[in-house]
């Protein structure tokens, strides 16, 4: 799961402008926790639709504390985060719009697609 998390991070670190997010701002620090008691921490600040990645400490807006293994379904599209936040399995704190503005930049389900591209087929 570490490294489809990580994977994920990088492509969010990649893809630079993310054009749903352009009404937001501010950080976001991600606890990852695992089984064995370790918590990797995860920074992404977002201006703007503009997304960085970061490892280093600094002081979030938010906070999301999510089990790996769970977080790791998260990022693949085989878990729904805001669902897992309704049955407390993810924890939101601080600014929880800046925290639900984060789904958009999750993938969707493996196999879905934007609707609109089936316009005109029948």
């Amino acid at each position: 799961m570490a490294d489809t998390i990580a994977a994920f991070f990088d492509g969010l670190q990649r893809g630079g402008h993310n054009r749903y997010l352009e009404e937001v701002s501010g950080v976001i620090r991600f606890d990852v926790d695992g089984d064995d008691n370790a918590t990797d921490r995860w920074f992404l600040e977002i201006k703007n639709g503009d997304v960085g990645v970061s490892r280093e400490d600094r002081e979030p807006d938010c906070v999301i504390r999510v089990d790996r293994a769970l977080f790791g379904e998260i990022v693949a599209g085989r878990a729904n985060m805001y669902a897992a936040w309704l049955r407390n399995r993810v924890v939101f704190e601080g600014n929880t719009r800046l925290a639900r503005s984060f789904e958009f930049a999750l993938p969707g389900p493996p196999g879905a697609h934007d609707p609109r591209q089936d316009r005109g087929r029948r």
